[in-house]
């Protein structure tokens, strides 16, 4: 029995103090608002962002995904439960070029994506994201 305590609070506290580093885990981003700043709104917008390390961003909805290659990143967060940025610069084929910045501050975490197709910003989104999950 008392091996039994002994085990779990171990566990507890392993677990207690795992971090999420966005370059170097796969992480799920939920998202169930986004504000729209070319348009200016607010819309209720339920999609997940899926970030394989620093090598990739999914982005899904509705039953589609959009696949977007990581160029270069910029910012360190060695944990997504403490406050901290990174910017990952992506593409999507030829003409599709843009940025994904996740960043939490006072607790809030957002990611904004902006992205241009051909030279043209055609979005300019930014979510408010729920929850984190390791992938």
């Amino acid at each position: 029995m008392r091996s039994t305590i002994y085990t779990f609070l171990f566990l507890a506290i392993s677990w207690a103090g795992y971090s999420q580093n966005i370059l170097q885990d796969n992480l799920q981003w939920n998202s169930v608002k986004a504000s729209d700043n070319l348009n200016h709104g607010d819309i209720v917008y339920t999609c997940s962002f899926r970030t394989n390390a620093d090598q990739s961003v999914d982005w899904v909805q509705s039953g589609r995904s959009y696949h977007y290659t990581v160029t270069s990143t910029s910012g360190t967060w060695t944990s997504v439960t403490e406050d901290g940025e990174v910017t990952y610069q992506v593409s999507a084929g030829s003409a599709l070029t843009g940025s994904f910045t996740f960043s939490r501050s006072g607790g809030s975490i957002t990611i904004h994506l902006k992205t241009r197709t051909d030279g043209v910003t055609d979005l300019d989104l930014l979510f408010s994201i729920s929850d984190v999950q390791v992938q």
